[in-house]
């Protein structure tokens, strides 16, 4: 029963429900429920446990996670300015969607990559140093049934670059990408997708 109000409480985003939580329940219960809970710190902002090590504690979380949602994005400008097609997906795309970027931490970015754009997309990685496996000659491998094509270590946080959405070992099957890459853009500059079509990525992958 507590983790369902909590959960109502965050998808409502209601401080009201969240406080009836904290009255109904003791603080180091509810604490040990979401603990683990991807759902945490969006529900640690709504209830009001006057608590100074909580606040520090989010306000650190915001600042960590507004970092890495610039360097997402940074990343992204750099990459359409060298027209390799790509959209970011999961996590880093749908921080944008939240009050505060913490609401929705990621451990990763995973970015979709246009497979047509390999050779720009490796040639970004070398020039800015960036190791990786060139996996890409391995792609028709049978068996291949990854969808990251490179996964990369930053400063900031991993880089899961990817060349499809689907598992299936048909790699040329996959229904999301050619959705996504379905219609040629020249000198690229960003690539919008449906927000349905974000969720369904977020739902299925």
């Amino acid at each position: 029963m507590i983790y369902i109000e909590i959960l109502r409480a965050v998808l409502l985003d209601s401080k009201i429900i969240a406080d009836n939580i904290k009255n109904l329940f003791s603080k180091p219960r509810i604490l040990k429920v979401i603990k683990k809970s991807r759902i945490r710190n969006h529900f640690l902002r709504i209830v009001d446990f006057s608590d100074t090590k909580i606040l520090n504690y989010l306000e650190n979380m915001n600042k960590e996670f507004l970092l890495k949602n610039l360097y997402v994005k940074n990343l992204s400008k750099e990459l359409f300015s060298q027209d390799i097609d790509h959209i970011v997906f999961k996590g880093a795309y749908m921080s944008d969607y939240y009050q505060n970027y913490s609401d929705r931490p990621f451990s990763d970015a995973d970015i979709l990559i246009n497979i047509k754009c390999y050779k720009k997309f490796y040639s970004f990685l070398d020039n800015n140093s960036y190791p990786h496996r060139f996996n890409y000659q391995f792609l028709d491998r049978i068996g291949y049934r990854r969808t990251a094509i490179e996964v990369i270590n930053s400063e900031i946080l991993p880089l899961d670059f990817h060349f499809k959405i689907d598992s299936s070992i048909f790699k040329k099957r996959c229904k999301f990408t050619s959705n996504i890459f379905s219609k040629e853009t020249n000198n690229i500059k960003q690539r919008n997708v449906r927000p349905e079509l974000m969720v369904a990525l977020i739902l299925y992958h």
